[in-house]
């Protein structure tokens, strides 16, 4: 028995739709990873850039992170961005968690007479008022008795102007005294402390989820806002 072979030409019309099915099952794949990122950026993380020397060493200026937003407990140290409506996000890290400061205050011989909690429609959150027996003044007393026993040297009307940045650290601030005379304070750490802003309903307004507080609270002190 003999056997005939024949040669059958497969580059012409008979492999365009096999090519054709294959360059569409490659768009898709890449269409498909493109739409899996970015859900996954838009719901489960998000990419955001450092800007600015405050979390140096551990982040330079610059640095891009990808960080989880599904998470509604933070650990102490774990690095959280704080977004806010008007102004780039802010990348900083965890230091204390709920009740630290309260835990604190109790230590030192603070008491509280009653705790006030709020859920205002908000997802996730509770706002807890803690109300000091003798309020701030009686708070103010308790710290400054822990500040003298520990030899802590304060200085009243003694208002901070600007930083003293060496080498890219922070090494003093430049303050000015009750005379308005400028002076140079070293310091191997400088903390930034501001007040609240509970006396001002504006700013209640622009950056708390109760819209209505700055309506109708009512601040208690003139001039504190």
């Amino acid at each position: 028995m003999k056997i005939q072979y024949r040669a059958v030409d497969v580059s012409g019309a008979e492999a365009k739709p096999q090519s054709a099915e294959k360059w569409f099952d490659f768009v898709a794949t890449v269409a498909g990873a493109i739409a899996a990122v970015m859900l996954i950026l838009t719901f489960l993380f998000r990419v955001v850039t450092v800007d600015g020397h405050s979390m140096v060493p551990n982040l330079q200026h610059g640095d891009r992170l990808i960080l989880t937003d599904v998470t509604t407990h933070y650990e102490r140290g774990e690095i959280v961005v704080i977004s806010r409506a008007d102004d780039d996000p802010l990348v900083k890290r965890v230091i204390a968690v709920s009740g630290d400061t309260i835990e604190f205050l109790r230590n030192l011989g603070v008491e509280y007479e009653y705790v006030s909690c709020y859920a205002v429609g908000q997802e996730n959150e509770l706002y807890c008022f803690h109300q000091p027996k003798g309020g701030g003044d009686a708070v103010q007393a308790v710290l400054q008795k822990a500040c003298e026993k520990a030899d802590v040297d304060m200085f009243a009307s003694t208002p901070a102007k600007e930083l003293i940045v060496e080498d890219g650290k922070i090494v003093g601030v430049k303050v000015n005294d009750a005379d308005g005379n400028e002076l140079m304070v070293g310091a191997k750490a400088v903390i930034l402390a501001t007040g609240g802003f509970a006396q001002s309903p504006e700013k209640l307004n622009k950056y708390t989820n109760m819209p209505w507080i700055g309506d109708t609270f009512q601040p208690p002190i003139p001039g504190l806002q």
